[in-house]
């Protein structure tokens, strides 16, 4: 699993890798990140004596998220007597971590599903959000597989950014417009894994081998 910040790539020359990463990075720049501060800010607010007691700590974020079912009720009752600021450079930090591990999980969504069932058929549909759809020829045990990877996926994220499961389905929803934006004009869009995104007859969305 990789570690936070970091995005999740199949094998790859240096080169290869560089320019994913950047396909990924400009992908992030499309997060709607007004959206992300109030969700982050809100989320540090709700959970502040348990970010309280990790000030300073090199993993604080991903210990208070990971931390704050087991600790629900210690965050409850003490988030009310904590005075405290947050460095503005760890909030910059955390933004930016959850803009990114968001668009890395839909891309992992993505590539999973090309690689279960769509890469075989040479395109993988995706309905109006761009995730995957399970067409009557995609077997029932790769979208079954390609499902429970997801669920235990979307479990680790969560577990590692400072937004609910509320938060993560709201701004998502602000990336796919934003994504759509910038996808209908040019008609296609590179993604890692050597795939394209593509929008075909108005309103159409298919992954494409590059």
């Amino acid at each position: 699993m990789p570690r936070r910040g970091q995005v999740k790539l199949p094998s790859r020359s240096r080169d290869e890798v560089l320019a994913d990463e950047r396909r990924l990075n400009d992908l992030a720049e499309l997060m709607p990140r007004d959206v992300i501060n109030k969700r982050v800010m809100r989320f540090l607010d709700d959970n502040k004596g348990i970010v309280f007691e990790k000030l300073g700590e090199p993993n604080m974020f991903a210990d208070a998220v990971s931390s704050r079912f087991a600790k629900a009720g210690y965050a409850a009752s003490s988030s009310r007597n904590v005075s405290w600021t947050l460095p503005k450079e760890s909030i910059e930090a955390e933004l930016g971590i959850v803009a990114r591990e968001l668009t890395r999980d839909w891309v992992n969504s993505v590539l999973a599903a090309w690689r279960y069932w769509g890469r075989s058929r040479g395109v993988l549909y995706l309905d109006e959000n761009f995730k995957p759809l399970s067409t009557p020829e995609v077997a029932k045990a790769a979208f079954d597989d390609w499902n429970s990877l997801r669920h235990r996926a979307g479990i680790a994220l969560l577990s590692t950014i400072a937004v609910t499961a509320e938060d993560r389905d709201f701004i998502m929803q602000g990336f796919w417009t934003r994504l759509r934006d910038v996808l209908y004009p040019k008609r296609s869009i590179e993604l890692p894994d050597r795939v394209n995104l593509v929008v075909r007859d108005g309103r159409q969305h298919m992954i494409l081998q590059r």
